[in-house]
């Protein structure tokens, strides 16, 4: 693994791949406090009482997939497609709120004009859109690859095959860049290159990205 400490290191390292596929939680907007305590607020919003361990059974999930156990461990509504809509709309309100995390309106400049960056994140596009375009940023990005939408999880590597396949590109032609362990893992078995961003869903987890991620930088401390 690199730590990449400049602007300068990470426009160079970008440089060498044609198209980024860019997560958004925890990587762009600053919302994974917000996503990782969500579910046991559904569940109580329901009237129920979320068991332990729930926001950590499901962390790292797309909402489809969250849904699945939120629905096979409660039963709430018919489904987890039914489930996971009302999800959605659990959290329309208050996601296009969360504001943008330090720096990366910068990094999303400096990758849309250096290749073909995607929005490729876990979350429906439902609730990624509003909040693109409510923190003005939605013209940096070419096209939205959405796990649940495509119901292609980021932690069997289904989604990035699906990018790699809808982009006509080869691996080494592909960056992702993610703040999830899960994601750096599933990559490096993958043999696709990873950045992995600082952010408070891995601030324990250095051991880990030193051993899985190519690359390494806290975009808010980049000189």
């Amino acid at each position: 693994m690199k730590e990449i400490k400049t602007w300068d290191e990470l426009k160079k390292v970008i440089s060498k791949y044609y198209c980024y596929a860019t997560d958004y939680d925890g990587t762009i907007i600053d919302s994974m406090p917000t996503w990782y305590h969500f579910a046991s607020r559904y569940v109580e919003s329901k009237g129920l009482t979320p068991k332990p361990g729930l926001d950590d059974s499901i962390k790292y999930k797309s909402n489809i997939d969250a849904a699945r156990k939120i629905y096979e461990d409660y039963h709430i509504l018919q489904n987890a497609a039914e489930v996971c809509e009302d999800i959605n709309k659990f959290m329309f309100d208050v996601y296009p709120t969360l504001p943008l995390k330090k720096n990366s309106l910068e990094l999303l400049k400096l990758l849309s004009i250096s290749g073909r960056n995607l929005l490729s994140s876990a979350t429906p596009e439902v609730l990624l859109v509003p909040s693109a375009k409510a923190q003005q940023i939605i013209g940096y990005y070419k096209d939205i690859y959405s796990a649940s939408d495509l119901d292609r999880s980021k932690e069997s590597g289904a989604l990035f095959k699906y990018i790699l396949r809808e982009e006509s590109i080869d691996r080494d032609q592909l960056l992702v860049i993610e703040d999830s362990i899960t994601a750096m893992k599933i990559c490096k078995k993958m043999k696709i290159d990873t950045l992995i961003v600082a952010d408070y869903s891995n601030k324990n987890d250095m051991k880990d990205i030193k051993k899985y991620a190519t690359y390494y930088a806290d975009i808010t401390n980049l000189v």
